[in-house]
């Protein structure tokens, strides 16, 4: 990998504009500590059928999708909303701008 940028067919456009004080609101996790990582896990690792690999499963996005990492959730959501196009995917890690299926 060169680092060089992707090309322009693989980017997602902005498709609408976010009013700055509300951007500011959707990238700020200030709310978010780190009990909430633990609490995560901890379902994670004691109820593995709720995180089950392969078959169909029910995928749900939130937060700020600028650079399409929500996928057809949306742009800017601040609850979760079911995205189908992930129905099928065997595993889906999110990050803070970033979603890898």
């Amino acid at each position: 990998a060169k680092g060089d940028a992707f090309p322009e067919s693989f980017t997602v456009p902005d498709l609408e504009p976010v009013p700055e004080e509300e951007l500011a609101l959707l990238m700020d996790n200030g709310k978010w500590i780190n009990g909430l990582d633990e609490q995560i896990m901890s379902w994670a690792t004691s109820r593995p059928e709720d995180w089950h690999l392969g078959g169909k499963c029910d995928v749900c996005l939130w937060g700020a999708g600028r650079h399409g990492q929500l996928a057809e959730a949306g742009r800017n959501v601040l609850v979760p909303v079911s995205a189908p196009s992930f129905s099928q995917a065997q595993q889906v890690i999110c990050g803070q701008n970033c979603t890898f299926v």
